[in-house]
């Protein structure tokens, strides 16, 4: 018998639980529609109905956050090109990423999303958990920037169980045991 559920059989996604962060946000990047005002960016991601609120009007992070899915995030513009996030206060049963890589709720996520030319981001995201990692760990990524037409409309892609669960009937997909029922 194993210790922990496969990623197989207990990823969040397969029961339509929601996804969190940064899971969330690193599994779908390409499709994140930002809405910036004068305190906050928000992230909308048409996956799940999924938003994130970034606050930008000078605040710190709280020092002892109730836990979310998505966490607790503030930002900073350095200059034109350069926005740094810190979030915390992520809840523990959430993954890292598809991996289904654990966090505990210590979890720190430092984000830099830098301007490099009119039409690509480099993000870096660096992970420190200092319960479940005995280091920080930093990925960056080059990621494109299209700007869509004024009159689109962003598509709504809500997890249904009963949908998901015809979809692997029909489809012959895997479908994902409950991890809770054994």
């Amino acid at each position: 018998m194993r210790q922990v559920d496969s990623v197989l059989t207990n990823d969040p996604a397969g029961k339509c639980d929601p996804l969190g962060f940064p899971y969330m946000f690193s599994w779908e990047f390409r499709t994140i529609n930002v809405v910036q005002t004068a305190k906050q960016v928000i992230m909308l991601s048409p996956f799940y109905g999924n938003y994130r609120v970034i606050w930008t009007d000078g605040r710190q992070p709280p020092k002892d956050p109730d836990l979310r899915y998505n966490g607790y995030s503030v930002g900073t513009w350095m200059d034109d090109y350069t926005f740094v996030v810190r979030t915390t206060g992520m809840l523990p049963k959430t993954w890292l990423d598809h991996a289904g890589r654990p966090h505990s709720d210590q979890l720190v996520v430092d984000e830099t999303f830098h301007r490099v030319s009119a039409d690509t981001i480099e993000y870096t995201q660096k992970i420190t958990d200092p319960v479940m990692y005995t280091e920080p760990w930093i990925a960056t990524n080059k990621l494109p920037v299209h700007l869509m037409p004024p009159d689109f409309d962003i598509p709504e892609l809500q997890c249904s169980p009963s949908e998901f669960a015809e979809y692997n009937n029909q489809v012959g997909g895997v479908v994902l045991r409950d991890s809770s029922k054994k």
